[in-house]
């Protein structure tokens, strides 16, 4: 039996900041996540049961309070070595801001079905029922080796209709391969306070967005974000990963793809990157690493409406990225670590770019020379 009660915040403090508009409200949201599950002595039996609810509040007075709500209660009996019963209902109970209560799709559902295990590597199940479809295959052709590819139809949800989700993983003496893909709707608020991977705020000398990982506190180039908003959006990711380390040395690479389709105002973006780095550790505690990233993010400004907040970004065209970094970090103690870091970003400005209002202007190239030096402490 696993629980969560928590209070998350996220701020991008750019409300009336410099006479700049805000772009993603502040926001708080209340949660709960709950699972019980049978234990080790239910025999052929499994079974489990889930619920999950989350009210995010908006600072922006002029926007309604965002709710999820999902439960489920799911049941597995083995009737032979390979085959097995599968049973299931559930409800889902949404309300955003941004969709109104015609477009939710809110209600129950349920579903039965057979899942095949002929051996200890493979394993098929499949699901039909009211509202509620799905095939997950799990294959296990080792101990360093799976995979969970599920296809899914559910009619009630943030995601309905077909949708796929992939977990790939390798493992070898020496390196670790990883591919995931995943769809869900969330919105910005979401994604930073789950991945941890950009906030904002604004200027207020010159008005300029600035990002930073809030989780290290360095400052992000704005190629490492999307349009700041608090627009509802289906997410699609997909990324293919690789880590090897020999010796002292270690390689990692990240191949990505990322589209959001905003619910209100129809608007489209997509990111597609690359990372590379290589980290040594030539002397106890202390390594050098040098890294490069390259990144194309394209938007689509052609939809109607501007949904709920202005963008921070330029979200018209194509715009390239290239970054390369060379640092060395040195461990000062078992909770603190000191990283020194030369960065030289080059954007081509595409026809629009980050920060722009116009598209197709050469003027929006630059070149960034950025040097870091930055103490971090644990408690």
């Amino acid at each position: 039996m696993t629980g969560t009660l928590g209070l998350t915040t996220t701020s991008d403090q750019s409300d009336n900041v410099g006479g700049a508009s805000a772009s993603a409200s502040d926001s708080t949201v209340l949660g709960i996540d709950w699972r019980l599950s049978n234990g080790r002595s239910s025999g052929n039996t499994g079974w489990s049961v889930v619920y999950s609810r989350s009210v995010e509040g908006y600072a922006d007075g002029n926007l309604g309070n965002d709710e999820r709500e999902h439960a489920e209660a799911s049941v597995r009996q083995g009737i032979s070595r390979e085959w097995a019963l599968l049973g299931r209902v559930g409800l889902e109970n949404n309300s955003t801001h941004d969709i109104s209560e015609q477009e939710a799709a809110n209600g129950n559902y349920w579903s039965g079905g057979l899942g095949w295990t002929p051996s200890r590597v493979v394993g098929l199940d499949a699901w039909y029922g009211s509202r509620d479809k799905e095939l997950t295959l799990n294959w296990n052709p080792s101990e360093r080796t799976s995979l969970v590819l599920s296809w899914r139809d559910r009619a009630v949800g943030l995601v309905t209709g077909p949708s796929w989700n992939l977990d790939f993983r390798h493992r070898t003496a020496y390196s670790d391969w990883t591919a995931r893909y995943s769809e869900e709707v969330t919105n910005s608020q979401g994604v930073a306070r789950r991945d941890s991977n950009f906030l904002s705020f604004v200027n207020p000398q010159t008005g300029e967005v600035v990002y930073f990982d809030p989780a290290t506190g360095r400052l992000l180039p704005a190629s490492s974000a999307f349009s700041l908003n608090n627009e509802s959006f289906l997410r699609k990711r997909f990324s293919l990963g690789n880590s090897y380390q020999r010796g002292h040395s270690q390689f990692n690479s990240n191949v990505f793809h990322e589209s959001r389709e905003y619910e209100a105002s129809g608007r489209k973006e997509t990111s597609l990157g690359l990372d590379a780095s290589w980290s040594w550790q030539f002397a106890p505690r202390t390594r050098s690493v040098l890294a490069v990233n390259w990144e194309r993010v394209s938007g689509d400004d052609s939809s109607s409406g501007s949904g709920s907040g202005s963008d921070s970004t330029g979200s018209s065209g194509d715009s390239d990225y290239l970054t390369g970094r060379i640092g060395l970090s040195h461990q000062l103690s078992a909770d603190a670590d000191a990283l020194i870091e030369y960065a030289h970003t080059t954007s081509d400005g595409g026809s629009g770019g980050f920060g722009s209002s116009s598209g197709g202007s050469s003027s929006q190239s630059y070149d960034e020379n950025r040097l870091t030096l930055s103490i971090n402490m644990r408690f």
